[in-house]
């Protein structure tokens, strides 16, 4: 079934749609035509997913789209002039190793950061350059390990160029 809202000079602002398989969609126009914002609710639990949404630019450009998936976990796609800029994954259930993990990318699409917050309290970004790995930084917040920071830098043929540890008590090697 479909159903549609019109602003005072007849042009279609809303419509609403709920599907065979129980998905129900829920989409917002600009005054030019173009959608706005896409809401789609999976009421009948026939979808991996519980929950859409998207948000665009009056030119049509993305600029986010947030999925809740039924196993509690989540991601968060944010974009600048329609390119993808960053993606966050959220661990809400304990089912993976990590609480958060993060992405962003340049002005190519090509990621140049990748970051964990693990179950444990690590946090470990990995930095590209060209999608080369450059550098791995490791810290422990949490106190859990015998270093406060681990530091890993990569020459351009993927081999270590240098290596660093601070430890608890002071030495940095």
């Amino acid at each position: 079934s479909r159903g549609m809202s019109y602003d005072e000079n007849g042009v279609m602002i809303g419509r609403g749609t709920l599907y065979d398989n129980g998905v129900d969609s829920i989409e917002f126009f600009y005054p030019n035509g173009i959608t706005s914002q896409v809401m789609l609710n999976d009421d009948q639990d026939t979808q991996s997913w519980s929950f859409i949404s998207i948000e665009y630019e009056d030119n049509g450009n993305m600029i986010y789209h947030f999925t809740a998936y039924d196993n509690e976990t989540s991601v968060l796609a944010r974009y600048t002039d329609g390119a993808i800029t960053s993606k966050l994954y959220t661990d809400n259930a304990d089912i993976e190793s990590w609480e958060t993990k993060a992405e962003s990318f340049d002005q190519s699409g090509q990621r140049d950061t990748l970051s964990y917050r693990f179950d444990d309290g690590i946090i470990h970004f990995t930095y590209y350059e060209n999608t080369v790995r450059t550098r791995i930084h490791q810290q422990d917040d949490l106190d859990i390990k015998n270093w406060l920071y681990l530091i890993t830098d990569f020459a351009v043929d993927g081999s270590i160029s240098s290596k660093t540890t601070a430890y608890d008590n002071g030495i940095v090697r």
